[in-house]
């Protein structure tokens, strides 16, 4: 019985990365069980035997997603620099940060906007000394354009540009951009 109950979980474990693969591709239009069975190589009946439907489905891939954003906070919060330490533990977290686009891509759906929501909180919150002190602008002021910043950045990045050297150019962008309206609001 313990046997089978291993079996059983490593399944259904393959469903979840398989879903939790191609929702950060593709977003909803991945997560058709026909194309996730071709994926995993299971029936469709496996995946209704594991989940019985879409949208358990998806409540077991937000988990998924808020467990890994958990991680990442972790991975993060151990960084001392922006770079390179949190523009790698990012890159090595590609899978997740696209995840997340998607789940900003459809937050007119609630439950997609509360996982965005917990997730970005999460790490977000474990990076925001370090980028204060990096982007040179108060805490509270550096909260408020990291809100800003994590939109652009979830509009800008592909497969092809999500790089370590596209992310120093970003970052690079932004501190020149808050130097200069550092400069106009002087004068």
């Amino acid at each position: 019985m313990f046997l089978t109950a291993i079996i059983m979980e490593n399944t259904k474990q393959v469903w979840v990365l398989a879903g939790y693969e191609l929702f950060a591709k593709e977003g909803l239009h991945g997560l058709q069980v026909e194309v996730l069975a071709r994926k995993v190589g299971k029936s469709k009946s496996s995946f209704y035997h594991h989940f019985v439907d879409v949208d358990i489905f998806i409540d077991v891939l937000l988990q998924h997603h808020t467990t890994r954003a958990q991680a990442l906070a972790y991975r993060v919060s151990q960084c001392k620099t922006l770079m390179p330490d949190v523009l790698e533990a990012f890159l090595e977290a590609r899978q997740d940060l696209f995840f997340n686009k998607q789940l900003r891509v459809h937050r007119e759906i609630l439950i997609f906007r509360q996982c965005f929501d917990k997730a970005s909180g999460l790490v977000n919150d474990t990076f925001l000394d370090i980028w204060s002190k990096s982007i040179g602008l108060p805490y509270d002021l550096a909260h408020l354009v990291l809100k800003l910043v994590s939109e652009n950045f979830y509009l800008q990045i592909t497969e092809e540009t999500f790089t370590y050297a596209w992310f120093v150019s970003y970052l690079n962008e932004i501190q020149t951009m808050i130097k200069d309206i550092g400069k106009v609001a002087k004068v």
